[in-house]
């Protein structure tokens, strides 16, 4: 009988797991959507193969990962720069590459300040089993669970060569580019009114320090100068990724993938997919500003 095609997991890290865009039309049941928690890198991951858009990916934050193919097929890495390997060989990020039987793949640990998490994608895509619609795992909601040692992650073998669509590099990693602050555009919601012009200034004027309270369900900043909310009950509203709220602390909270869908304080608006991505590659202590689109800070 025919081994299934896998990747065989020798070294678990820390909360791997598998993900695709994620799961749609189930929020009003209170199910996040959950899915890549950097979706650019995702995105790239999947055109750089010629995968269907909702293909699954392998999401590993910090590395110390290590998998054993059994059958050949094409992998990209994408995120983060992890020093992965292949059989002790630098693997370059954002090029496909062909990989065998008995390869040995290796995330190691991050290189570079360019983020936190990588993504490995493979022909077609990882075939692990869906739930609601989507392969993701949600921790949140206990739906499947972080790829743990002995594990095999299945996919369809590939031997047949494909053309590798061209992207320029600079268009391909532009968004990793990190500084000493990452700006965050955000677009208002209509909460953002009902702070008075002091506290407006405040948000959008002073810089932020993400704390160590991030995961995949939030992220919530330190203010050197607290924000203070118009009021500090309401009646609870639903949030996407990317929603920011301002709690009595006066400390924002920043919805992530795996956020609850109802939330019961003042939102002051919402970061755009590509800023939250950049968003996602960064670790506790960076540093985060606030840029206004769409919309008045005054």
């Amino acid at each position: 009988m025919n081994e299934q095609a896998c990747f065989k997991v020798l070294k678990a890290g820390f909360q791997a797991s598998i993900q695709d865009a994620g799961r749609f039309g189930y929020q009003q049941f209170g199910l996040a959507t959950s899915g890549a928690l950097d979706s650019v890198s995702y995105d790239w991951a999947n055109k750089l193969l010629g995968n269907p858009e909702n293909a699954a990916v392998l999401e590993i934050p910090y590395g110390h990962v290590s998998l054993e193919v059994n059958a050949p097929t094409r992998i990209v890495i994408t995120g983060a720069n992890l020093g992965a390997t292949c059989n002790g060989e630098p693997i370059l990020r954002y090029q496909p590459l062909q990989i065998h039987e008995g390869d040995k793949i290796d995330f190691h640990q991050a290189q570079t300040l360019d983020g936190v998490r990588t993504y490995l994608a493979v022909d077609g895509g990882f075939q692990t089993e869906a739930f609601w619609g989507s392969r993701s795992v949600n921790f949140r909601e206990g739906i499947g669970r972080a790829i743990e040692i002995g594990d095999c992650l299945p996919f369809t073998p590939s031997t047949q060569e494909k053309d590798t669509p061209y992207f320029p590099q600079s268009e391909l990693m532009e968004y990793l580019e990190f500084g000493d602050v990452v700006t965050l555009r955000l677009l208002p919601a209509h909460q953002l009114y009902e702070f008075d012009e002091t506290q407006r200034q405040a948000f959008f004027k002073q810089t932020f320090e993400a704390s160590n309270e991030f995961d995949r369900t939030a992220c919530r900043l330190i203010a050197e100068q607290e924000i203070k909310p118009p009021y500090t009950q309401m009646v609870s509203q639903g949030m996407t990724p990317g929603t920011v709220q301002i709690p009595p602390s006066g400390h924002p909270i920043i919805m992530l993938k795996e956020h609850p869908t109802i939330g019961g304080y003042p939102k002051i608006g919402t970061i755009i997919s590509k800023d939250l991505a950049k968003l996602a590659q960064s670790q506790p202590r960076q540093r985060i500003q606030f840029k206004l689109v769409l919309g008045l800070i005054t």
